[in-house]
């Protein structure tokens, strides 16, 4: 039996804010000497608050945060707080430069840059020295209760319920305090609803039992902030996104939505998951298990294949950083004539892969001069035209 951790583990470390400093200090030049607005975003930053939230997400997970399964797909929650926690520094970065593109001017004239500097402090002290760790602090929390949501799941025909916990001690907070004990099915409302963390800092967590259900079950907890309504082993946000009813997105998120910035950043994500699969995977040989033919990834038929993922191109492009696993293990269902007649070319091997429960195809172009390259991701029936097993 897989036993989730039955205590709420909490980082006693700091984030490292050395690096944040200097990055803070490019971004005060940039601004000040319009180099950056908030519409063209700090990547910097941007890269640096993820990994750094990434990190601490991965120890509260586990050890199985980058476990795959036996066909070679990663775990999805892991997935959608990996995209969660980029689009989150990246509407974080642009709720900062435009405070900061707010201060450059007093009655219409232009501060000095030692004027600026000193009323950009307050963003420093706000959105870094204060608000980071406990964003980091969140990120480990949430990745706790992820994977133990996970356990629950597996063993919830021995033990349907769960029970709330706090701490117990003069640090809960009264809000918290009123859910202490409340026994409800794994599978009910409140669980989508009031799954910790509960609050920045929150330590509550939640333990697996065949205990009767309480009676009166609540269903909402008014004193729990609107943002932090959900339950992130199921949506695998880590920081409110996409709401449910009667809750609230976290307000970055807020900020980037009314500034219709969220294009710019899903852009930057895409350029982030390239340039990652790109280091992984250029000039990498796996051997398919069932067609015992090598697949060999270039530079080229990478970017090519990020490129024309232009449907749900974050989900497609966030597996291309798994291809590795995934066509060692995938089904082989055999090749097609050569692409436009070329000359150079075989013909396409085809395998079948899965996205999102969908059936998508991977296809690997053969030469002549003998080598199988990865050529592209598509969902299209149409690849299996002419297809000899």
């Amino acid at each position: 039996m897989d036993l989730p951790r039955y205590y709420a583990s909490f980082p006693t470390s700091a984030v490292s804010l050395t690096r944040y400093e200097d990055l803070f200090a490019q971004m005060l030049e940039d601004v000040y000497n319009k180099k950056i607005s908030p519409d063209l975003l700090s990547q910097n930053f941007i890269k640096t608050n993820y990994k750094d939230l990434l990190s601490q997400n991965k120890e509260g997970y586990g050890n199985t945060f980058e476990a795959l399964s036996k066909t070679g797909y990663p775990d999805t929650t892991v997935l959608k707080m990996k995209e969660n926690l980029f689009k989150f520094s990246g509407a974080k970065n642009y709720t900062m430069l435009s405070d900061l593109n707010e201060m450059l001017y007093k009655d219409g004239q232009k501060l000095s840059y030692n004027q600026f500097k000193e009323k950009a402090l307050a963003v420093n002290q706000a959105y870094i020295q204060n608000y980071l760790q406990a964003e980091w602090q969140t990120a480990s929390q949430a990745g706790e209760m992820a994977n133990n949501w996970k356990a629950f799941q597996k063993n919830k025909e021995l033990y349907p319920n769960l029970k709330y916990k706090t701490q117990g001690d003069k640090k809960v907070r009264k809000d918290h305090q009123e859910l202490e004990g409340i026994i409800a099915p794994l599978d009910s409302v409140f669980w989508q609803r009031h799954y910790p963390p509960n609050g920045w800092r929150c330590r509550c967590y939640v333990v697996q039992t065949a205990e009767p259900v309480s009676d009166n079950i609540p269903e909402s907890a008014p004193g729990i902030k609107p943002e932090f309504i959900g339950n992130v082993g199921i949506s695998g946000q880590v920081f409110t996104e996409n709401p449910l009813k009667g809750a609230k997105p976290h307000p970055y998120f807020t900020v980037a939505k009314k500034a219709e910035i969220e294009g710019k950043i899903k852009n930057l994500h895409f350029k982030f998951l390239q340039e990652e699969a790109l280091e992984k995977l250029k000039g990498k040989v796996i051997t398919n298990k069932h067609s015992k033919l090598p697949v060999e990834f270039s530079k080229s038929s990478l970017k090519h294949a990020f490129n024309k993922n232009k449907d749900d191109y974050e989900d497609k492009n966030q597996i291309i950083y798994y291809l590795d696993s995934i066509l060692e293990q995938a089904t082989y269902l055999g090749i097609t004539p050569p692409y436009h007649n070329d000359r150079n070319e075989l013909g396409t091997h085809i395998y079948l892969i899965e996205i999102k429960g969908k059936n998508n195809y991977a296809l690997v172009r053969e030469f002549t001069n003998g080598s199988m390259l990865f050529y592209s991701i598509s969902d299209s029936d149409k690849v299996l035209e002419g297809l000899e097993k």
